[in-house]
């Protein structure tokens, strides 16, 4: 590693420490355990990569472990926030509790048949791996909009969290489209990926330094009724894209 990547390793690795150990402080974790599962997991894999780093054909295989078993941690903290806190009354749906399990099925099993076609083992991990980031995008581009179609308002822990993972998508996919362009050579954009995450880790110290104020959710049951209609469009909408034949551009 150049002295710049170094210096961003061990400054992202003090940050994820530094979360830990607020989250264990103040027992987030209870509000928060599959992210606090997330961070927690980056610091195992960080620490993993750095043990074998100098030693290639182990690197190899522990990075694309920690790559390919960390999609799942991604998807169950997307989960977590976008459905259990931004979204509590999707839950009522069955289509949207089953909406992320069939994720972490479906993009995988397509991202490997894909890969496989590739002639190089290299550039099928990295065509596997780009699939993982587009849905990581594809699904922060759907809360989003729902957010602003609905005119919900933001509570700061969702908002940091999911701004961290966006910076991580916004250096991500552009970096797909210069490694495929290159043949999956090493380009600048390796840096800036790294250079990513090490913010996302810094936005989401920030979030959490301070305790945010409690709401009280209100059951389901009290929801409004016209959220529950929103709810059901969205339902209605999102099946029919899915749906061959009915999408409509």
């Amino acid at each position: 590693m150049s002295l710049i990547q170094t210096t961003v390793f061990w400054f992202t690795v003090a940050n994820l420490l530094l979360l830990v150990a607020l989250f264990v402080w103040r027992r987030s974790y209870r509000d928060l355990p599959l992210f606090f599962v997330y961070i927690a997991y980056a610091l195992f894999a960080g620490a993993a990569r750095y043990a074998s780093y100098r030693h290639p054909r182990l690197y190899f295989y522990v990075f694309w472990f920690t790559e390919f078993s960390g999609f799942f941690v991604v998807v169950l903290a997307l989960y977590e926030v976008s459905l259990k806190r931004l979204f509590p009354v999707f839950f009522r749906f069955r289509f949207y509790r089953i909406l992320f399990p069939i994720l972490a099925v479906i993009v995988p099993v397509i991202s490997i048949q894909v890969a496989l076609q590739a002639p190089d083992k290299k550039a099928a991990f990295w065509m596997v791996n780009r699939g993982y980031d587009a849905a990581r995008a594809a699904v922060l581009v759907l809360v989003v909009g729902l957010m602003i179609f609905m005119g919900r308002s933001w509570k700061r822990y969702d908002f940091g969290i999911l701004f961290g993972f966006a910076v991580q998508a916004a250096a991500a996919v552009p970096s797909g489209i210069a490694r495929a362009q290159s043949q999956y050579q090493v380009t600048i954009w390796d840096t800036v990926e790294t250079f990513a995450f090490g913010a996302s880790c810094l936005i989401w110290l920030i979030t959490f330094w301070k305790p945010e104020e409690r709401v009280e959710f209100q059951p389901l049951d009290q929801t409004a009724a016209e959220t529950l209609d929103q709810a059901r469009t969205w339902q209605s909408a999102l099946k029919d894209w899915l749906t061959p034949g009915k999408r409509s551009l």
